[in-house]
């Protein structure tokens, strides 16, 4: 258990923390807050975050959650936009935008928000399996809770940059949009290796996470053409 205080950890069944003697009960409930507050430490400074060991790994699957319902909350917030917001043409090349508000009544929000979450989840914890199997096999064992909480803090900038960055940026500069989307992507990935590397023999790190890529973005490549793009329409 991890002292909100001092960002110490504890044994599990401690009531007050080692290092400060604060109480460690009130660690116990649900504080969106805190999480959120955890999750951007995460992205910001990931090696440092890690290294001091803040994060709960048992509560890993809930940050996973927490940013795949953010995802999908977004999604559906551009969904709602370009049902109700309709743009059209006419023959002298105006464009005329409309307001539907009755679209918003449709019943396939519904059905896209569950759709967005279970892939969104999905990613985020195929990408933890993935390392975590392969870490087996290289008998260097890192448990499956702390993968998801590498793979949440990775994925989050991409998700952030897709999501939200790209279609702002896209009203001002569609290569700018993309540009971003690339920065994400390359940050991404620099987190996951970065924090992933501790304990790998040099050796070993580049041909490990060349492999893990790889797979991941194979299953992915396939995964978004016949998955993502079918499901994620509305």
């Amino acid at each position: 258990m991890v002292c909100k205080k001092c960002k110490k950890e504890n044994d599990e069944q401690a009531k007050f923390c080692a290092n400060c003697g604060s109480p460690l009960k009130e660690n116990d409930k649900f504080n969106l807050l805190d999480y959120l507050k955890t999750m951007a430490e995460s992205i910001i400074k990931p090696s440092k975050f890690f290294k001091d060991k803040t994060i709960d790994l048992k509560k890993s699957f809930i940050y996973a959650l927490i940013l795949s319902v953010i995802a999908t909350i977004i999604t559906i917030i551009e969904a709602m936009y370009d049902a109700v917001v309709v743009k059209s043409v006419s023959w002298f090349n105006e464009v005329k935008t409309e307001i539907h508000l009755n679209n918003l009544l449709d019943e396939k929000f519904i059905v896209l928000g569950i759709k967005a979450f279970v892939i969104f989840l999905g990613i985020i914890l195929l990408l933890a399996l993935i390392y975590y199997l392969a870490s087996l096999v290289i008998k260097k064992e890192i448990p499956y809770p702390k993968m998801i909480a590498y793979a949440t803090c990775s994925i989050a900038p991409i998700y952030l940059a897709i999501l939200v960055l790209k279609p702002i940026l896209g009203i001002i500069s569609p290569i700018l949009g993309t540009f971003i989307v690339i920065v994400a992507l390359i940050y991404t990935v620099i987190i996951l290796i970065e924090n992933i590397n501790v304990g790998l023999k040099e050796d070993k790190k580049i041909y490990f996470h060349l492999a893990c890529l790889s797979i991941f973005t194979i299953i992915m490549y396939y995964g978004y053409f016949h998955i993502l793009i079918d499901n994620l329409k509305f």
